[in-house]
């Protein structure tokens, strides 16, 4: 699968969740394992497309403006 759609479907799942979705929670809503959207996001972050928020041992996401 192309790249720029696992970002595209990440992105949507994001934008979609009533709260910010954890790793597990996108990889449940997109199939992908963890591992695959922990990298996405990793980029997608470095792009300046989502932030994320540390509570606790958990990483939770939301699509910044830009995304």
């Amino acid at each position: 699968m192309n790249n720029d759609k696992i970002k595209e479907e990440i992105l949507r799942v994001i934008e979609c969740s009533k709260e910010a979705p954890t790793i597990e929670d996108i990889a449940l809503a997109t199939g992908y394992s963890r591992p695959t959207v922990s990298k996405y996001l990793a980029l997608l972050s470095a792009e300046g497309k989502v932030s994320v928020r540390i509570i606790g041992p958990a990483k939770l996401f939301k699509k910044t403006k830009e995304g």
